[in-house]
């Protein structure tokens, strides 16, 4: 599964930590925010993995990087911390046999999850951000 989500609507929250704040503290602050709101989407993944792992090691092995700004704006990958960042699970989506799809219960989690996320990570970081305005 690869998804990007950009987060929009933060522009008011940004002025305000530039003008109360240095540029290296608003970095930091930003960083907190972001990896506090990847920590409650870690949790939420692991659950929605538990749904159709066959081991505990899909589930364990959920992780998120350190905030990157190398795309010019703070970034947080979550993944998988084997070999590959990208989640990859083929039960997720079914499989096809001779000609015949096959589909588990658990078909489409993944897409469900990233949907519903959006909205919850981005609500997390903003309430972090004010938070950290006080």
């Amino acid at each position: 599964m690869s998804s990007t989500m950009t987060i929009k609507g933060f522009e008011e929250l940004e002025a305000k930590l530039r003008k109360k704040f240095s540029e290296v503290r608003v970095k930091s602050i930003e960083g907190k925010a972001l990896r506090k709101a990847a920590d409650e989407a870690v949790v939420d993944l692991k659950s929605t993995l538990s749904q159709f792992a066959n081991s505990g090691d899909t589930v364990e092995g959920v992780v998120h990087g350190s905030v990157s700004r190398a795309s010019g704006y703070p970034m947080v990958k979550i993944g998988n911390n084997g070999r590959h960042w990208r989640l990859v699970h083929l039960e997720n989506n079914g499989f096809v046999r001779h000609n015949k799809s096959y589909r588990y219960r658990s078909f489409g989690a993944l897409q469900k999850f990233s949907h519903k996320q959006g909205k919850k990570f981005v609500e997390s970081a903003q309430k972090e951000l004010k938070e950290l305005l006080k």
